[in-house]
């Protein structure tokens, strides 16, 4: 998935700086992309991790964002392998 790394971490920057706004978009953008391209294992925690910060639930958006970092992290690196 391109450019997955850089979300995830762009998302962790904003999730540290409790940018609502940036986490919601960019957690929207990845569920969307991901679900059309095959990784569903984002889908779920995405939409947790949107749901949470709407609702300013800083502990459970910490936890879907973690699944997701743990989930990119088994994505791409077998990628970077090649």
């Amino acid at each position: 998935m391109p450019r997955l790394k850089e979300m995830v971490e762009t998302l962790r920057a904003a999730l540290d700086q409790r940018d609502a706004a940036t986490v919601r978009q960019l957690a929207h953008k990845l569920k969307g992309s991901a679900g059309t391209l095959g990784f569903h294992g984002f889908t779920e925690p995405a939409q947790r991790l949107t749901d949470a910060v709407r609702a300013t639930d800083w502990p459970l958006a910490e936890q879907a964002l973690s699944e997701m970092e743990s989930t990119a992290r088994r994505v791409v690196a077998p990628q970077a392998e090649d």
